[in-house]
């Protein structure tokens, strides 16, 4: 399965906020509704994005992994690399085995040069 908002993701126990600040824009809302309705299908893999980070989620319950895909935001009015530089991941399916690797756009000194000569 492939969606642009997370169904799981970590990341609310690494940056928690109060309540009142968390918006259901980060990820969807109703994410165990979904994930209900393939309980007794055989889903491996959910790729999901819209974090701009990295995460590789594996439910041993489901036996489902929930790879987040990194920032493919790589244009010059993106600010900052909290959650890691833009780049892409590229997805490897053989057999029953999932690996990754990001791709690293290398724009990040190109960036921050950019930023730094129109904010200042």
């Amino acid at each position: 399965m492939a969606l642009h908002l997370p169904l799981i993701s970590v990341l609310r126990q690494i940056y928690p906020r109060p309540e009142s600040e968390i918006s259901n824009e980060l990820w969807v809302s109703n994410s165990n509704e979904i994930l209900d309705v393939f309980q007794n299908h055989n889903l491996k893999l959910v790729l999901q994005g819209h974090l701009h980070w990295v995460e590789d989620i594996y439910l041993h319950e489901s036996d489902t992994r929930f790879i987040t895909g990194g920032a493919i935001a790589g244009r010059p009015s993106w600010k900052g690399f909290r959650h890691g530089p833009p780049g892409f991941l590229v997805i490897n399916i053989k057999d029953q085995d999932i690996s990754w690797e990001f791709i690293d756009y290398g724009w990040k000194d190109y960036i921050m040069n950019y930023n730094d000569t129109v904010l200042n």
